[in-house]
């Protein structure tokens, strides 16, 4: 009786080892979730908001008529995202470094993206010998950095800069992004907007 039972038990554990191994891996903890979807559990933006925010303003930036009739491909500097929410506690440039890779995707044909000019020279200063060091004070020259022979300074058409602003409530928060579009030429600027409420 006693074997019967031992054996009973050795089929039984079989099978639900063979059940759960032939299960399909649909469970939370094994499969990603969706990026472009809310999950209820969390608070706050989501990635869902990020990729929205710029998948829409890229299309809009892109069908701009300034983009669009513009006789050459422009060149455009990504700045930073000012926080004026009030907590202000974390970095929302992931806005602008994932509309930054939207617009390097869909519209490269019509924007070229040029590095921030700080960020740039302290790579290149970093980097690659012999490069520009700091500027002559000294009367040796006209006071600019010097350059090497040749070299043709970039001047971007457009600056691309942001603010977040907030207005929290006791259980929500509604968020309001303005995106600007700023002619370096002439100051004129062409503001966007996002707006998203979300729990918190």
């Amino acid at each position: 009786m006693k074997l019967l039972r031992n054996s009973l038990s050795v089929i039984a554990l079989a099978g639900i080892s063979a059940l759960y191994g032939c299960a399909p891996v649909e469970d939370y903890h094994y499969k990603r979730p969706d990026l472009t979807e809310v999950d209820h559990e969390d608070r706050g933006l989501q990635s869902a908001e990020v990729i929205e925010a710029s998948e829409m303003l890229a299309h809009k930036i892109l069908a701009l008529p300034e983009v669009t009739q513009s006789t050459h491909r422009l060149t455009v500097v990504f700045d930073h995202l000012e926080d004026l929410t009030h907590s202000r506690q974390f970095n929302y440039d992931i806005f602008l470094e994932r509309l930054k890779t939207e617009i390097a995707e869909k519209g490269r044909d019509r924007i070229a993206i040029v590095t921030n000019r700080r960020a740039f020279n302290e790579v290149r200063d970093r980097e690659l010998d012999g490069a520009p060091g700091p500027r002559d004070d000294f009367g040796q020259g006209d006071g600019r950095p010097i350059g090497p022979p040749g070299a043709n300074p970039i001047q971007p058409d457009f600056a691309l800069t942001g603010k977040v602003m907030d207005l929290p409530n006791r259980g929500t928060n509604y968020y309001h992004f303005t995106f600007s579009l700023s002619d370096l030429r002439n100051r004129s600027e062409i503001p966007m907007g996002y707006d998203v409420r979300v729990r918190r």
